[in-house]
């Protein structure tokens, strides 16, 4: 399902947000509201979307589109329900049937950090925006910081939240974090002149 009027407009005032940062890349994962936001960025920088899947939300299998509330009664059924519950899901690796487990998600986001690394080295200062959804960009975050994947659920991510990392020798740093550039009330655009960089290598 793609971007819907409200969607669309958050991704506009997004586009708003960044219009001033000189972008060398975009990377987006290619499920559709990601996409759609990640080109209406595109669009008024002239650049093309790098779509990976390596950027797309955990798939959550037999619980894909479960209430959370009702997560424990489907897994009962395949004698995972204690597992959920107890958090043993993060810490032992375990998937619900048909899904991904957050050792695998945290493997795409490792794979995809060390492709753009190699495609934008420190040292160029490169400035990159990646466009994905709250489970991958929580764990994406952890994987830069070298945290470990349970640190994932302290940052919370809003629809069309821009935080911006920096890449320096002596690691990332969050210099930035889910700064909204819309108004919930209005959806009116949020007046930011100095645009930061959802992500900055340098």
């Amino acid at each position: 399902m793609g971007l819907n009027a409200r969607g669309e407009a958050q991704a506009h005032c997004a586009a708003n947000f960044l219009a001033d940062v000189s972008l060398a890349g975009i990377y987006a994962s290619d499920l559709a509201r990601a996409a759609g936001t990640a080109q209406i960025i595109a669009a008024r920088h002239h650049l093309d979307v790098v779509f990976d899947r390596d950027l797309r939300e955990m798939h959550y299998g037999v619980l894909q589109g479960v209430a959370y509330q009702d997560s424990n009664a489907v897994l009962e059924a395949h004698g995972l329900a204690e597992a959920w519950g107890s958090g043993l899901f993060s810490r032992r690796g375990i998937a619900p049937p048909g899904g991904e487990s957050v050792r695998t998600l945290r493997h795409r986001a490792r794979r995809f950090v060390r492709r753009i690394m190699v495609e934008h080295p420190p040292e160029t200062a490169a400035q990159i925006l990646v466009v994905a959804h709250g489970g991958l960009l929580r764990v994406l975050l952890t994987e830069l910081l070298a945290l470990p994947s349970t640190a994932r659920l302290a940052f919370a991510f809003g629809n069309c939240g821009i935080t911006r990392v920096a890449m320096l020798t002596t690691g990332a740093v969050i210099e930035a974090h889910n700064l909204i550039p819309w108004s919930e009330e209005s959806l009116a655009c949020a007046d930011h002149r100095s645009s930061p960089s959802p992500m900055r290598v340098e």
